[in-house]
């Protein structure tokens, strides 16, 4: 049933940035934990790796947090909204 209400919804645009944006968040606390235990286990070369994935991520992240602007105008043109 899920399924066939998202296709029905016209927040898409917004939905799947906002679960994006939190996804992102959520790989960035994971690979601070893994480099923090890394650190703590005395081994350099995953914390190094942890540290690289992250600001992967980070830099995702940011890149979602710069797109909300046209995020809401995709949604509003989806809805028929015209602003």
């Amino acid at each position: 049933m899920k399924g066939i209400a998202d296709r029905a919804r016209t927040d898409k645009p917004a939905k799947n940035a906002r679960d994006g944006y939190v996804t992102e968040h959520m790989v960035i606390a994971c690979y601070q934990i893994l480099e923090r235990l890394a650190e703590r286990a005395g081994d350099t070369e995953t914390a190094e790796v942890a540290r690289r994935n992250r600001a992967d991520e980070e830099e995702m992240a940011r890149r979602i947090d710069a797109s909300w602007d046209r995020v809401l105008d995709l949604t509003l043109d989806e809805a028929g909204i015209r602003v």
